[in-house]
């Protein structure tokens, strides 16, 4: 089966649920967690990029209630929702082409038609009803290695609901979760036998009797023995699994690592001893229900080994213990399916009581930290640097998207950027500007997308990211907003400030921003530009510049960048000049684009700075009538003064810059100290500028 149109084969087989049936749309997260209670899941909150819970499941679960869901998220919004599956449910994930196809299939041969589907940032959740006495559990794959597996969640399995991040209902065709489309064993081991698994069933409890004693070095052996057995290409949540069971056998060991390591470095996905180290450390002490030794036995089972000929070829001996198989149940607090049963004179291990601010803890991380660093290189010119997230603020006209294209064909030129990775948003174009960036970029290599080709869209930038974020696709990709008031109301502090609180992780995972934005109709009293939109911007961005035009002269234009804020090594400021005039094609103009140096900058701003104190002389020396009104003439008519006529023009000579000079008639009447002689009753145009004869009285 193919699909030609980009569109998933499950909604294409199941379109006529989402024709018949409206779909759910949620205004917010707790809208969405309210929704799936009363859907019948038990929903829990998810810290967001994390696939992780902010509190325990049995705690949470104890007394779940409307009530305390609306208490949860009025404190705390911004948390997205995911559910605990339960033996109840069965949710089959597809993550590539292939996998959705495949599972079309099998959907198909067992005539099983999903009525609820969620569309993922990377395929399609399926969601299906267990039959009673039907046996599965969670199992997953490395997209990677095998596109076409599908990865199965059930029993204590966590998924991911929409409104969160990347997640959307797209087929809606169940009133309730007791109405989902029900599957019966056979559906669920063709899943499993499609994966290359054996189909899965429970295992009764075996004994398995040993002698020998129950030493660290005896549990070693165990271990090493048993992982020649099993591949760690075996998914990420089985090797993870593995990874669990090594280290509540060795308490957290050195030599829990070196086995961890040793036996992830036969796999292809391996990435290095600091990354076993890592997830090691992330691990806790003191679960009530511990993933140990027995997972491992059953993987080896599973995989068709003989477990006992296994040990029985080994030198070492092993004390008696009793292996038990744990049904998944959402009343237990942990993930394992299985545990071991120790011996009765085996010493007990202490329950650690663990702070609540564990969970989030960063320490032991820093060398997954240190995967997302990017060195801070700059990018366009010495303005903006890679792994940071910059605004660069101008009035329209200025040149900020010309000289910032330009920048950046230096850095690509330069090798200092990857042009695949750097994508252009251009949102504020006419469709020829949009035709001309458009081979420009096709030039350098550099991607350019646009409002409503290609189905892309600035509402679903923030999707995206969150996606690039969960993913780890962040690091090193370069994103220009232009421009940003297309992404954000940046009068709205509430978006605004949803708004870095996207861009904030996608930075700190190795991504890079760089938003153009408007200044303010009028500038500040200082004349300089003042930033457009509320202060959580500027408050929560690296750097940011305003562009301000110094000349344009003689077909050049000439605009200074001036740092509002900043952090790492950035210049305070930098000028450039392009040139400008009728009927220059932008090529020519973006060309023509360069440096303008300190020295040459200072000339042109004290050339400026003459040209303007020209102009105010100009308008000085222009003649001016400083004759008080006709009824004001005669000293007669002294009563006359304090009309309104006199007032006004009195008003309006002080306003232009006169003063008052006490006159031979006794009148009061406005000139500047650039009356050359006496008032006489004839009108008189006086030039400002020259010496007056009389001292000034005061204003008033």
């Amino acid at each position: 089966m193919t699909n030609s149109n980009n569109g998933t084969i499950a909604s294409q087989i199941h379109d006529n649920y989402t024709r018949s049936i409206p779909s759910v749309s949620f205004a917010s997260n707790v809208e969405g967690a309210l929704h799936w209670f009363n859907f019948g899941l038990d929903v829990i909150p998810i810290v967001p990029y994390s696939k992780r819970p902010p509190v325990t499941w049995e705690s949470w679960l104890n007394g779940l209630s409307p009530q305390k869901i609306n208490r949860h998220w009025s404190n705390i919004p911004e948390h997205e929702v995911g559910f605990i599956v339960s033996d109840e449910f069965i949710v089959l994930d597809a993550d590539s082409q292939e996998s959705i196809t495949a599972l079309a299939a099998i959907e198909k041969a067992h005539g099983v038609t999903p009525n609820m589907v969620v569309k993922t940032t990377k395929g399609e959740h399926h969601y299906f009803k267990r039959a009673k006495g039907t046996f599965a559990k969670s199992d997953s794959h490395s997209t990677k290695e095998f596109p076409g597996r599908l990865d199965v969640k059930t029993g204590r399995a966590l998924i991911i609901l929409p409104p969160s991040t990347g997640k959307t209902l797209i087929v809606n065709a169940a009133n309730n979760a007791s109405e989902l489309t029900e599957v019966n064993q056979d559906f669920i081991d063709a899943v499993f036998q499609h994966n290359g698994r054996p189909v899965p069933r429970p295992t009764e409890i075996t004994r398995s009797t040993r002698d020998g004693s129950d030493t660290p070095g005896n549990n070693l052996t165990r271990l090493r023995v048993l992982l020649e057995h099993i591949s760690p290409d075996c998914g990420y949540e089985n090797w993870l699994h593995v990874l669990m069971a090594i280290y509540h056998e060795t308490d957290g060991s050195e030599e829990g690592f070196e086995i961890a390591d040793a036996w992830s470095r036969k796999g292809k996905s391996y990435a290095g001893a600091k990354d076993i180290r890592t997830k090691l450390n992330s691990f806790k002490s003191g679960n009530g229900n511990p993933i140990t030794i027995a997972t491992i036995v059953k993987m080896v089972k599973d995989n068709g080994a003989d477990v006992s000929a296994i040990f029985a070829a080994s030198s070492e001996q092993f004390e008696p213990c009793v292996t038990e198989v744990i049904l998944p149940s959402a009343k237990s607090t942990n993930v394992p399916v299985m545990v071991e049963k120790p011996s009765k004179d085996a010493p007990e291990k202490s329950n650690e009581v663990n702070n609540p601010l564990d969970q989030y803890s960063l320490r032991g991380m820093s060398d997954e930290l240190e995967k997302n660093v990017v060195d801070a290189v700059p990018l366009l010119g010495e303005l903006a640097l890679m792994g940071q997230a910059t605004v660069l603020f101008a009035a329209p006209n200025t040149g900020k998207t010309m000289i910032s294209i330009s920048l950046l064909i230096d850095a690509i030129k330069d090798g200092r950027v990857d042009p695949a990775k750097v994508y252009y948003l251009n949102m504020d174009d006419s469709g020829t500007g949009l035709l001309e960036k458009n081979r420009i970029a096709e030039e350098f290599g550099f991607n350019m997308l646009a409002e409503g080709h290609r189905d892309f869209s600035a509402s679903a930038l923030l999707s995206i990211v969150r996606g690039m974020i969960e993913d780890d696709q962040a690091r090193g990709v370069v994103v220009i907003l232009d421009t940003l008031k297309k992404f954000v109301d940046l009068m709205d502090k509430g978006r605004t400030s949803a708004f870095t609180n996207v861009i904030r992780p996608f930075v700190s995972k190795g991504g890079t921003v760089i938003a153009l934005a408007h200044t303010n109709k009028h500038p500040g009293k200082d004349g300089k530009p003042v930033y457009g939109g509320v202060s959580d911007i500027l408050n929560d961005i690296d750097c940011a510049y305003t562009i301000a035009p110094v000349s344009a002269e003689d077909g050049i234009k000439v605009v200074e960048f001036v740092n509002v804020k900043r952090r790492g090594n950035v210049l305070q400021s930098a000028a450039y000049s392009y040139c400008i005039g009728n009927g220059i094609p932008y090529g020519e103009m973006l060309l023509s684009v360069q440096s303008v140096d300190e020295a040459d900058l200072d000339t042109l701003k004290l050339v400026e700075e003459i040209k303007s104190d020209a102009d105010v002389i100009e308008a000085v020396t222009r003649p001016f009538c400083c004759a008080p009104p006709a009824c004001a003439r005669s000293a007669s008519d002294a009563s006359c003064c304090r009309s309104a006529i006199w007032r006004d023009w009195r008003r309006a000579a002080r306003d232009t810059g006169f003063q008052r000079h006490t006159r031979c008639n006794s009148h009061q009447v406005a000139c500047r100290s650039a009356c050359r002689g006496p008032s006489n009753n004839s009108h008189h145009q006086y030039q400002r500028g020259s010496p007056a004869p009389y001292e000034p009285s005061s204003i008033r």
